[in-house]
C-alpha cells in the first residue's frame, strides 16, 4: 500500500513537495549504487531526468515549475551547468555530476565508508533544494 498524502486526487505526484523530491532522489541514488552495468546507470538517468522535464505526466508541479526557466536555471546555477542545452540535458547534467560526485566518495572513503555520510547528505540535499527551487547553502 502507498501513502497518497502526496498526491492530488488526479493521482499526480506533486514535485513542489520537498519530501516527495527527497524520497525520488534518494531512490534513484539506491538504483544507481545498485547498479550492475552502466547502461543500468544511464536508464536510471533518464527516467528521472523525464521526470523532472515535465514529460512524464503523472508528476507536476504548479506554476510551470518544470520549465527551462525555473527548474532549468536552478539547476544551471547551483551546478554551473551549460545553460544552452535544452531542460532535459541540463537535468541529466546534475544528475550526473551528483553521481560522479557520490562516486568520487566511494572511491575517496573505500575503506570507511561511514565517515562519507555528511558528505553525502551535502549533495542530496543540494539536488533536493535544486529540483525544488529553494536557497542552497554551500557552506
Amino acid at each position: 500500500m502507498t501513502d497518497n498524502s502526496n498526491q492530488h486526487s488526479d493521482d499526480s505526484i506533486d514535485l513542489s513537495d520537498i519530501m516527495v523530491v527527497d524520497e525520488l532522489v534518494r531512490q534513484f541514488i539506491s538504483n544507481v549504487l545498485s547498479a550492475e552495468e552502466m547502461d543500468d546507470i544511464y536508464v536510471e538517468v533518464d527516467h528521472i531526468s523525464t521526470i523532472f522535464s515535465g514529460m512524464v505526466p503523472q508528476y507536476t508541479s504548479p506554476n510551470n515549475w518544470l520549465s527551462r526557466d525555473n527548474i532549468g536555471e536552478s539547476l544551471i546555477e547551483n551546478y554551473d551547468i551549460d545553460g544552452s542545452q535544452d531542460l532535459l540535458n541540463i537535468v541529466r547534467t546534475a544528475f550526473a555530476e551528483v553521481i560522479a560526485s557520490l562516486f568520487d566518495l566511494i572511491e575517496k572513503y573505500a575503506d570507511n565508508p561511514s565517515q562519507a555520510e555528511p558528505e553525502v547528505d551535502a549533495i542530496i540535499a543540494k539536488l533536493v533544494l535544486s529540483l525544488v527551487g529553494m536557497p542552497v547553502d554551500e557552506d
